[in-house]
């Protein structure tokens, strides 16, 4: 399936590309002051380039009851300010200075900006509630039917024009650049939802849409329709538009899949890609699109050839080292990433621990039916290798002690079992490992190198896996020092 929680996040969930512009250096200020709240700071979250993971986090203090911070840059970015209890989300620039108001007990009623550039962040916060609240609401609200969907088209339009004049009332306050990021925000938002509204309204692809009778729509939903599939290559910076873009062609190429209307395969997917993707919207759509196959296809060679080309008349593009460092941790034979965990006895176990045995790795938690389902399956393999202590079924649990402990007691889940100490999903091991779904397995061999990183879930496939794993034979080259791999 091409959508993961690496896209919900991705995608799924915040996408943000910056490339250089013609600032000078600035800083920008940011004072806020809460009332009814015991906090003593605030984390800030400034984010550079959120697919390249760029991003820095910053603590700001309360002092004389406010809390301040003055940040340096040279270009906009984004901000998320949290009390531990309430977001705040925007975009700062050089030469802001914002003063932000508001009661921690009723933050959406006392919510007041104020200073350069607070009408800036008063928009995006009106752009969060109709990407969270408003559209997803209305959307939910409504019957399948031609005539939802014009009514649906009906209400993106509305809240896309207020968006955007909003905007156009800001523009005397911010630069150019930021304007058009906004303005690929807010389009974003539009293509996005609009989307959204055709898969659920009327359970149809676009493909599917053009190809039958769709005389029960307007003429204006009709172009509305046929746009959706074509997309301007001016707002590359934006993360909402990037996100619409590739979630529009992902499960557009599904339904060309689906229809015998293009090749599966590595090669005919990228070509499909860049058939639809303006020279500037290529390479972060398709360093998208690379992250998850890496994490989907077994066709290592395959990804690494996509690579070749997608950098080969963009070697200085910053996407290139964050595809191979991304590229260089998944592939078979790199070393995995060491890790300390406290295992079902309170314990501490790391990699290195475990060296010399063939290591099946699962993340999972309890409230995913997924990783209940997965367990299930894994019974046979684990029947089948309980007497071989060269094998290791090692689960990593993001719940808290308690119902990690209590889950496993209940469910009497076979394994070696550790947990993310309480940390859940903040541990350095799922960033490590590049946990965005669960489950996430893969299987680690004797030297503590990935074996598979595309594991299989059919019990008589894994242990065919693992038996491979367990045969490889290691032979020392000592002319060179170096020890390698014989299957």
């Amino acid at each position: 399936m091409i959508m993961t929680k690496g896209y919900i996040g991705f995608v799924l969930l915040f996408l943000l590309i910056f490339q250089s512009h013609s600032f000078a250096q600035g800083v920008a200020t940011i004072s806020v002051n809460i009332a009814n709240s015991n906090v003593d700071s605030l984390k800030c979250i400034l984010t550079l380039n959120s697919i390249t993971k760029n991003k820095e986090e910053v603590i700001i203090p309360k002092k004389n009851n406010e809390f301040s911070k003055t940040i340096n840059l040279n270009n906009y970015l984004f901000i998320t300010l949290s009390d531990g209890q309430n977001t705040i989300e925007g975009i700062i620039e050089p030469d802001d200075n914002i003063t932000i108001s508001y009661d921690a007990k009723n933050l959406d009623s006392t919510l007041v900006f104020s200073g350069r550039g607070s009408r800036k962040l008063s928009l995006c916060q009106d752009f969060k509630k109709a990407l969270r609240v408003t559209l997803p609401e209305r959307l939910k609200s409504l019957s399948k039917g031609s005539n939802s969907l014009e009514s649906f088209f009906a209400t993106v339009d509305s809240v896309e024009n207020s968006l955007l004049k909003q905007l156009d009332e800001t523009a005397f306050s911010i630069s150019s650049a930021t304007f058009n990021l906004l303005k690929g925000e807010i389009k974003g938002l539009a293509l996005l939802n609009k989307y959204y509204g055709v898969e659920k309204l009327l359970n149809q692809s676009l493909l599917k849409l053009a190809s039958g009778n769709s005389s029960s729509l307007s003429d204006k939903v009709m172009t509305d329709v046929k746009s959706l599939s074509s997309f301007n290559q001016s707002y590359y910076l934006s993360p909402q538009y990037l996100k619409a873009v590739y979630y529009v062609l992902a499960k557009e190429y599904e339904a060309k899949l689906a229809n015998n209307k293009i090749n599966k395969g590595l090669e005919e997917k990228y070509a499909y890609l860049d058939s639809k993707l303006d020279q500037q919207l290529k390479i972060p759509v398709r360093s998208m699109f690379l992250v998850n196959d890496m994490e989907e296809s077994n066709d290592q060679d395959g990804i690494y050839s996509i690579y070749l080309k997608t950098f080969e008349n963009n070697s200085t593009s910053e996407f290139k080292p964050f595809i191979e460092k991304e590229y260089a941790l998944f592939r078979v034979g790199k070393k995995a990433p060491d890790f300390k965990l406290e295992d079902f006895e309170g314990k501490k176990v790391t990699l290195n621990d475990l060296r010399g045995k063939v290591i099946y790795v699962n993340f999972w938690f309890s409230g995913n039916s997924a990783c209940h389902n997965l367990f299930g399956k894994l019974r046979v393999v684990k029947d089948h290798f309980k007497d071989n202590p060269n094998v290791v079924f090692l689960t990593i649990s993001v719940d808290s002690k308690e119902l990690w402990s209590r889950t496993l007691i209940s469910y009497k889940t076979q394994g070696y079992h550790c947990y993310t100490e309480g940390k859940g999903m903040e541990h350095p091991i799922i960033s490590a490992y590049k946990v965005n779904k669960y489950p996430t397995t893969c299987i680690i061999d004797k030297t503590g190198n990935f074996y598979s990183t595309t594991v299989p879930d059919q019990p008589l496939q894994l242990i065919s896996l693992l038996d491979d794993a367990l045969n490889e034979e290691l032979v020392v080259e000592t002319s060179v020092n170096k020890v390698s791999k014989r299957r």
